[in-house]
């Protein structure tokens, strides 16, 4: 059973705290008309210290997520916010379990990674794991962040001319009509392109927007092409911009934006919420 794209919630995985996170989605779904949908994945040990304790550990745990989901009820109701929101804890890896919600979310929404040392060694860190995986945008959000006022470079998408750039564009000019912000296109490229390939690249870009801008008139574009890697530039953006949004790697091969240990640096270092787009996402 598919679920109708108005009728998707945003969901947020709450580990501890993690207020910027919920802070971020009920903003969103204000401005979307949707739900939210918090969720708090945790695991039962099956062996060692779950065989030793058997229905203690059990119980234990199960008082755990309800204490998380207590706290974030508290502070979504410290935030006076109109939006609906249902809260659900659910045993398993929050790496499966959030896989399974983005197949009938609009957005995935999580803060940094706050697991336990365990569930680092056993399933890696959520966010580099569900940028990879997730059937629709994830966004990492720094946990302090706050709504603010429009900043200077407003919503920054960054592209290449590798891959398809359709998802990220797509995510990008909604949001910034949404926000009524200018959207940054910046165009990163390699140290070492030519001058024939630079003119090139420029005119892609231009191409790739044209298109776009005739879908979203209202949307102020500002193109910029830089020379140098992506998660820097990706970094740096972070630092003047409301949301920086960045292609999902590909599940093989060369990625399109974000590769390798990028998206965890990128997540840790961020300081505006982080959209890692589907190439195929189409809103």
């Amino acid at each position: 059973m598919t679920t109708s794209s108005a009728s998707r919630p945003i969901v947020v995985a709450v580990e501890s705290k993690q207020h910027g996170a919920i802070r971020y989605a009920l903003d969103e779904a204000g401005k979307q008309h949707c739900d939210v949908r918090i969720v708090h994945a945790y695991a039962i040990p099956a062996t060692g210290v779950g065989v030793l304790y058997g229905n203690d550990l059990v119980s234990a745990s199960e008082k755990d997520a309800d204490d998380v989901l207590d706290g974030a009820r508290e502070f979504i109701e410290s935030q006076a916010t109109g939006v609906k929101v249902d809260c659900s804890a659910q045993i398993g890896a929050p790496t499966r379990v959030l896989q399974d919600e983005a197949l009938h979310a609009r957005a995935i929404v999580l803060g940094p990674d706050a697991l336990a040392w365990y569930d680092r060694l056993l399933v890696g860190e959520v966010g580099s794991w569900l940028t990879t995986h997730a059937d629709c945008p994830v966004v990492v959000v720094p946990e302090h962040w706050v709504p603010r006022d429009v900043r200077r470079e407003g919503i920054v998408v960054t592209i290449d001319g590798a891959t398809d750039a359709h998802g990220p564009l797509s995510l990008a000019f909604a949001t910034a009509d949404r926000s009524n912000e200018c959207l940054h296109v910046l165009h990163v490229v390699p140290p070492a392109t030519s001058e024939n390939d630079e003119e090139e690249h420029r005119l892609n870009m231009a191409e790739v927007i044209a298109g776009w801008s005739e879908k979203y008139p209202s949307v102020r574009v500002r193109r910029s092409l830089l020379f140098g890697e992506v998660d820097e530039a990706c970094i740096s953006a972070t630092k003047l911009a409301n949301l920086v949004v960045a292609g999902r790697p590909r599940r093989h091969g060369l990625p399109f934006s974000l590769l390798r240990p990028v998206a965890a640096s990128i997540i840790k270092e961020a300081d505006c919420p982080v959209a890692v787009v589907p190439s195929n996402f189409d809103g």
